[in-house]
């Protein structure tokens, strides 16, 4: 055990990373990563095409749906243009988080849910969400 721990330990070191200890085999890591892993051993990447849109779709549509109904009645009083805002923000920052995510460089290492907006290929992510 130590072994593997001095081994991780000076991976993430070398990453600029912290070593947060090792993690317990058989967490659950979701339907995305066993899809992604199972994308490369078929060569078939349609799955995973397919959970991810979906679930996009469903986000963007419940999102959406909800700015809809509350932007039809923004005008009608203050509570309903603060329903309005409080349905529109989120509705933006969910659309905006997925054009970010699909759009920017992921670096080995860098801090999981981060990158930066202004980074060029290849470079370190460090904008933080």
């Amino acid at each position: 055990m130590y072994f593997f721990e001095t081994l991780v330990r000076i991976h993430r070191e070398g990453e600029g990373a912290p070593y947060t200890g090792l993690k317990p085999a058989g967490r659950d890591l979701g339907p995305a990563i066993p899809a992604a892993d199972k994308a490369l051993e078929s060569g078939d990447p349609g799955p995973l095409l397919k959970l991810i849109n979906e679930k996009i779709h469903d986000g963007i549509h419940k999102y959406y749906m909800a700015a809809k109904e509350k932007k039809a009645h923004a005008g009608e009083s203050v509570e309903a243009g603060r329903a309005y805002v409080n349905a529109y923000v989120p509705y933006l920052h969910f659309v905006e988080r997925l054009y970010l995510d699909a759009s920017t460089p992921v670096a080995h290492g860098a801090e999981e849910g981060t990158h930066d907006v202004r980074a060029k290929p290849g470079a370190a992510a460090e904008h933080k969400h």
